[in-house]
């Protein structure tokens, strides 16, 4: 049997928020977790976050099954100046993944002034019309005002963050697109 690959055009793709999900109300720094500096494109410290890293294992490991990659949608976004850098600091790396071939070309969303998450989305796809299956992960609800959206919106509780069962959601959402 012939393995049909994508091309990077056409790919799925994971808009992804980071706190809420890929962490919870209740990570604290400690065994499990990656503490994260946040910096500034002249490279001043601006926050500390943290990940779980069961939670990005998790992500990750759906990512390739999907064959999907990450569009970072999350503010975290501008604490990085490449994929390269977000994928290091929160671990998605070799042996992991691989991490060039988890995120789009395309990296993340561009943020613009006055603009929400859901504008956010909306324009990159408006930019990237050749992606037709993607999802989007996400603790707070960012299809309030786009309900087009609503079909690709996995929302995850910040209390507990990114569960299998999210997970399942997401691998759904994308199969689903391929019908």
């Amino acid at each position: 049997m012939v393995k049909e690959t994508k091309t990077r055009a056409d790919s799925a793709v994971v808009f992804l928020d980071v706190d809420g999900v890929l962490n919870c109300n209740s990570t604290r720094f400690g065994a499990g977790v990656r503490e994260i500096a946040l910096r500034t494109a002249g490279g001043a410290r601006i926050a500390t976050g943290a990940v779980e890293i069961d939670k990005v294992q998790m992500l990750a490991e759906a990512l390739e099954r999907c064959g999907a990659r990450i569009v970072v949608s999350s503010s975290w976004r501008k604490g990085f100046e490449s994929a390269a850098q977000f994928a290091g600091a929160i671990g998605i790396a070799p042996p992991l993944a691989s991490a060039r071939d988890l995120f789009h070309r395309d990296w993340h969303t561009e943020w613009k002034f006055s603009s929400s998450r859901d504008q956010e989305i909306g324009l990159w796809l408006a930019d990237h019309r050749s992606v037709k299956r993607f999802a989007i992960l996400d603790d707070h609800d960012v299809c309030a005002r786009r309900p087009e959206l609503e079909p690709h919106f996995v929302r995850t509780d910040s209390d507990v963050g990114l569960t299998e069962a999210d997970i399942a959601r997401v691998e759904s959402i994308l199969r689903l697109a391929t019908s």
